[in-house]
């Protein structure tokens, strides 16, 4: 929805995919390295997913895991 009330250039568009691919990669491998399967991250749920989009925010949205 909030998506949709917005006018987005082409620019800011791709901000958002860059950061969200960003985002994707850096939870990956810390799952990963908490001890999580593969199937186990890509079943993730909602509310994990967002607590760790929370989490990125918290860390300066990191582009990799360290």
């Amino acid at each position: 929805m909030w998506l949709a009330s917005h006018r987005l250039t082409s620019r800011s568009t791709s901000q958002i995919i860059g950061r969200y691919v960003g985002f994707q990669e850096w939870n990956y491998e810390r799952l990963l390295a908490d001890g999580w399967s593969e199937v186990d991250i890509r079943e993730l749920g909602t509310p994990e997913l967002l607590e760790a989009m929370r989490a990125w925010r918290r860390a300066n949205r990191p582009m990799t895991f360290s």
